[in-house]
């Protein structure tokens, strides 16, 4: 009986560390000043220069501070679409020409662990629309999916990956049917380090015990001194 119950205790046992597939490991965060708060040398990119009135082909490069990256538009599969500027030259967006293509940010450097913006609606003339959008980030471990419900200009969601870098983040719209249309919409897309794991500083009392265990070890070294005389 012994043997058999040790021989189901290795079993369990070898059960447990069986690697399991790795699911995406993200932080997500719906305030700007968490985010910052997780992170470190954020860089953003306000979205300036695209045309308000025209196509701008994708994949185009930007920067957002430091961090270059390649954002585009997309329907699915390997096809590109169009990207468009929206908002007011003022306070511009990013968005696409075509209403269900998704914006897709990739190819991220250097190394990026965070990533956030606001992300919400825009309409057929490039104004802000409330709706429903779908935000998705990947890292080594998956894919985790946030949805914001009636989403507006100052929604933020933020993901910070404690898995590896991130791989790319996409933004969707839910179309609310009934003839009308939302387009995918970013404003201030942050791009942002890990954050800063701060060295650790002995306490007084790790100090005293570190010189308890020199003067110690000084003694024994005299006792095995003097035992050998």
């Amino acid at each position: 009986m012994q043997l058999k119950s040790l021989s189901r205790l290795v079993g369990a046992l070898a059960f447990l560390t069986v690697p399991v597939a790795s699911q995406a490991q993200f932080t997500v965060h719906t305030s700007l000043s968490s985010f910052l708060t997780a992170t470190s040398a954020p860089g953003t990119d306000t979205f300036a220069g695209f045309d308000l009135a025209g196509p701008t082909a994708s994949p185009t490069n930007r920067l957002a501070g430091v961090y270059g990256y390649e954002v585009y538009a997309t329907p699915g599969g390997t096809l590109y679409g169009s990207l468009w500027g929206a908002g007011t030259s003022l306070n511009p967006w990013l968005s696409t020409k075509e209403p269900t293509d998704r914006i897709g940010f990739a190819w991220f450097t250097p190394s990026v662990r965070g990533i956030g913006g606001n992300f919400f609606g825009s309409n057929r003339v490039a104004a802000f629309l409330s709706g429903d959008i779908i935000v998705s980030a990947t890292n080594a471990g998956g894919t985790t999916t946030q949805t914001l419900l009636a989403a507006m200009e100052t929604s933020f969601l933020g993901f910070v990956s404690t898995n590896g870098d991130i791989g790319y983040l996409t933004v969707e719209s839910v179309q609310p049917g009934g003839g009308t249309f939302l387009w995918p919409t970013v404003d201030n897309l942050v791009l942002a380090k890990g954050p800063v794991v701060p060295s650790v500083v002995p306490e007084p009392s790790t100090y005293a015990l570190m010189a308890a265990g020199l003067i110690g070890l000084g003694a024994a070294a005299r006792r095995r001194k003097n035992v050998n005389v």
